[in-house]
């Protein structure tokens, strides 16, 4: 009834075949319990904070509210995942061997320590941790928003995380690894991992099918051990010399590796 709690203590492991308690409370933030949604059909999420929360059987798990997990979230290969038009936030690892349906809302990884994203398509995506990194160790797309409030995204090689038509970036931290872009007009600002790095192609003429970028940041590059310790790999598919961009590349002070900022200038280094 509505006034019912199910609450799932310290190492506990329950499992929903159908329905979670549809009127009442369902408490499941114990330390390291899990929770297994299992039906072999549609079920919805109930909106709550788990520990760790695990979906299993076929057919569709959907969000019913607004979600957390402070440990990990699994979505096995036989059910999708939709997160409607709800926030899911996450302090663990986002493993999705199933299938991942973002929505409208936006899913955030906010832990300590480093956290696993998951390779699937997201609408808004918020890197906000308390400490460390979160890391791509697949493809993965933003079709919305990607905010970098705190802690890096890093994309692994040899994967990317491609940029949807429309996406932007904001916030204060990176990307590091590759962005890609595969939608591109004259006249708009690009974002590539950073709110401050931006493409703009000048005119429709030559304009490449895809773009990619490959960030690094902690070291000069090799071919030039004195420069700044951020360098920015470009790659292009189709399109030709006729096409102009104005580039905007982001850096830190930090980062400035004993060089006077009102003198830097860009170098080139091009490899055929």
């Amino acid at each position: 009834g509505a006034g019912s709690t199910w609450y799932n203590g310290a190492d506990a492991y329950t499992q929903f075949g159908n329905a979670a308690l549809t009127t009442g409370t369902l408490t499941t933030s114990g330390s390291t319990n899990t929770i297994l949604y299992n039906r072999a059909g549609t079920q919805t999420v109930k909106g709550t904070t788990y520990y760790n929360l695990t979906l299993a059987g076929t057919n569709t798990k959907t969000l019913g509210a607004a979600t957390t997990v402070n440990g990990d979230l699994t979505v096995n290969s036989g059910p999708t995942l939709n997160a409607s038009s709800f926030q899911l936030t996450l302090l663990g690892n986002f493993t999705a061997n199933g299938t991942f349906t973002a929505g409208t809302g936006t899913v955030t990884y906010n832990g300590t320590g480093s956290q696993t994203a998951a390779n699937v398509t997201y609408n808004n995506l918020t890197i906000n941790k308390a400490s460390g990194n979160a890391t791509l160790n697949g493809n993965a797309t933003v079709n919305g928003i990607l905010t970098l409030t705190n802690g890096n995204l890093v994309v692994t090689d040899p994967y990317a995380l491609t940029m949807g038509s429309s996406a932007t970036t904001t916030g204060a931290t990176d990307v590091t690894g590759v962005v890609k872009r595969t939608t591109l007009v004259a006249g708009t600002g690009y974002y590539f991992g950073n709110q401050y790095t931006t493409v703009t192609f000048n005119d429709a003429n030559g304009i490449p099918t895809d773009l990619s970028m490959n960030i690094s940041i902690g070291a000069a590059p090799s071919w030039k051990t004195g420069a700044i310790q951020r360098y920015y790999d470009i790659v292009r598919t189709g399109g030709n010399s006729s096409s102009l961009a104005t580039v905007q590349l982001h850096y830190l002070e930090t980062e400035l590796n004993g060089n006077t900022e009102n003198n830097l200038t860009t170098n080139d280094y091009h490899v055929s």
